[in-house]
């Protein structure tokens, strides 16, 4: 057993204590930091094309030519030319080609904003994905509401749901090549803080 006075116990407490307390809000306000700084480090925003005219379009024409092929499986089957064995396999085709054209009509657009890059990138089908631009933020020379933005000859790259959307807005830069671009895209409050936080002259609220 010890022969250190109780009451030196107690005092060596009464000075530990708010030496804790202290060391316990160092950590708390780094995490805070750490907090803040992740929080403007990394956001996505996934939307879907809507069945504008072309859109319509080609699926109608999807569905013509399926039903063309199909009227060939059945001409084989039944015409003066028969060939039943091969019905199985041309229907499985035509099955196989149509759901593959259909997923080209089946557009989503998911954008990242990650450490200050911005990239953008198409989706087919819900599983072949396209990257279509990628720029970091601090060099972008505009970005605001659509309505607000002047392209001047900008290669235009659509990413938004559809053109009557509200929550549209543009960002005009240049890529990697020197050509200027304007992306068209759904913001939504996160990303444009972020993008204000990456580059608060130009951006546009």
């Amino acid at each position: 057993m010890s022969n250190r006075p109780f009451f030196n116990e107690h005092r060596d407490l009464k000075y530990a204590i708010p030496a804790m307390r202290k060391k316990g809000n160092t950590m708390d306000n780094s995490f805070k930091r750490a907090s803040s700084e992740y929080a403007f480090n990394y956001t996505e925003h996934l939307v879907k094309r809507g069945a504008d005219k072309n859109i319509i379009i080609g699926r109608a024409l999807i569905v013509l030519l399926t039903l063309i092929l199909f009227g060939a499986v059945v001409f084989l089957t039944f015409g003066p030319i028969k060939l039943p064995h091969i019905v199985v396999v041309a229907v499985v085709l035509i099955l196989y080609i149509a759901k593959l054209l259909w997923g080209f009509t089946s557009i989503e657009y998911e954008y990242l904003i990650v450490s200050g890059e911005m990239s953008m990138d198409k989706i087919y089908g819900g599983r072949k994905r396209v990257k279509m631009t990628e720029f970091n933020i601090h060099d972008a020379l505009s970005i605001a509401p659509l309505s607000e933005t002047r392209l001047d000859g900008a290669r235009v790259i659509f990413g938004a749901t559809s053109m009557k959307d509200d929550d549209l807005y543009c960002a005009v830069y240049n890529n990697a090549d020197g050509e200027k671009e304007a992306l068209i895209f759904n913001v939504h409050e996160k990303a444009l803080q972020m993008l204000k936080y990456y580059n608060k002259s130009t951006v546009i609220k």
